[in-house]
C-alpha cells in the first residue's frame, strides 16, 4: 500500500495510479483519506499503464506480461553509469520474476562500515563487483571486473502487444573485448524470456574467458546433460536452458568471490543464494543464448543476430 499514489495521480493526471492504489488498500489509513481528497474517480481509472518502459535518463528497461496477473512475467535490465553515486559494477544485470517470485535476484549492498567501502577498497567487495550480479564477466581477475567509469546505453527498445525486446551496448564495461552487446526479450506472447549476448574480442590475443551467471534463491537441479536446469521455489518452478554455445555446461556454486577475485574479510555471507554459471571463451566472436520458460517444453524460436532485433 502506498497512499501517496493518490496524490501522485492527481498531480500528474494519472488516474490509473489511483486505481492501482485502491486495489492495494487493506485497512485504509488516514493518509489514504488525505491524499485521495484531491482525486476524483473517473471512468479512466481502470486504464492500464504500458507493459514496457524504457527509462532513458537512467538507461533501465522493464517488461512484463500483465499488471494484474499474479503469475505474470517481469524482467528489468540495467544499463546506466558505473560511476553513479552508490553504484555497483552491474551494467547489463537483470532481475526476473514469475508466479510472484523473483528467480534472478540482485543481492544488494554490503555493510557500509566495511573498510574503505566508498574508497580504495570499494571494488574488492563481492556484492559491488560485476561477479555478484546477473551479468557477464570478460577475462576477470583481481582488478575491477567492469570498468568503473563505463556507461551502457539501451540502443534499441521495442514493445509490441505480443513481445518486448531491448538491446544494450556494454562495450565500455569490458576493456578486454572490442564489442559486447546484450539483448533481452519477452517472446511468444510474453511467456518466454531470452537473453542473448554477442561478444567480439581481438584476434591478436589468446582465447578470452567469459562467464555467464545469475544469482537465485531457488533450489537448482541440473539436467543430466548440463545444459539445462529446473529452478524451484515452493510449489513453483521455471526452466533454464543454454541454447548457445554448444559446448557450455552449467554449474552451481554458493554466491561468493571467484578464486581469482579479492576476498576481504567481513563481507556479507549471501546465505540462501546460489550462483548458476557457465564459462566459455572467445578468440574472435561468441554468441551466448539462454532462455527461461515456464516448463512447457516448447521448442526455441530460430535465433537472429541482435542487429536484426
Amino acid at each position: 500500500s502506498a497512499p501517496e499514489m493518490f496524490w501522485l495521480a492527481a498531480r500528474f493526471d494519472r488516474p490509473d495510479w489511483a486505481a492501482w492504489q485502491r486495489g492495494h488498500v487493506g485497512s485504509a489509513s488516514p493518509l489514504d483519506l488525505i491524499y485521495a481528497a484531491d482525486h476524483a474517480a473517473t471512468d479512466s481509472d481502470s486504464a492500464s499503464p504500458p507493459l514496457d518502459r524504457w527509462f532513458e535518463n537512467v538507461q533501465v528497461g522493464t517488461m512484463r506480461s500483465a499488471w494484474d496477473d499474479p503469475d505474470a512475467w517481469f524482467v528489468g535490465i540495467k544499463g546506466g553509469d558505473n560511476s553513479a553515486s552508490h553504484g555497483h559494477l552491474d551494467l547489463g544485470s537483470f532481475v526476473f520474476d514469475l508466479h510472484g517470485r523473483r528467480w534472478a535476484v540482485d543481492i544488494g549492498s554490503d555493510d557500509y562500515n566495511l573498510p574503505a567501502y566508498f574508497g580504495a577498497r570499494r571494488w574488492t567487495y563481492y556484492r559491488l563487483r560485476a561477479e555478484s550480479h546477473n551479468t557477464l564477466l570478460v577475462a576477470p581477475g583481481e582488478a575491477p571486473d567492469q570498468a568503473p567509469s563505463a556507461v551502457a546505453h539501451i540502443e534499441r527498445f521495442i514493445s509490441t502487444p505480443g513481445e518486448a525486446r531491448a538491446v544494450l551496448d556494454l562495450t565500455q564495461a569490458y576493456p578486454a573485448a572490442s564489442s559486447v552487446r546484450r539483448g533481452i526479450a519477452l517472446l511468444d506472447g510474453r511467456s518466454r524470456l531470452l537473453i542473448q549476448d554477442e561478444i567480439e574480442c581481438s584476434e591478436d590475443h589468446d582465447p578470452t574467458p567469459i562467464r555467464w551467471a545469475i544469482h537465485t534463491p531457488a533450489v537448482v537441479a541440473l539436467d543430466d546433460d548440463g545444459r539445462g536446469a529446473t529452478l524451484t521455489l515452493g510449489e513453483d518452478s521455471v526452466r533454464l536452458r543454454v541454447i548457445e554455445p554448444a559446448g557450455a555446461r552449467l554449474g552451481v556454486a554458493p554466491a561468493g568471490p571467484l578464486p581469482s577475485s579479492p576476498n576481504p574479510p567481513g563481507q556479507g555471507a549471501n546465505s540462501g543464494i546460489t550462483r548458476i554459471e557457465f564459462w566459455t571463451e572467445s578468440r574472435r566472436a561468441v554468441r551466448i543464448v539462454v532462455e527461461f520458460t515456464g516448463g512447457d517444453g516448447r521448442p526455441a524460436r530460430p535465433l537472429v543476430p541482435l542487429s536484426d532485433w
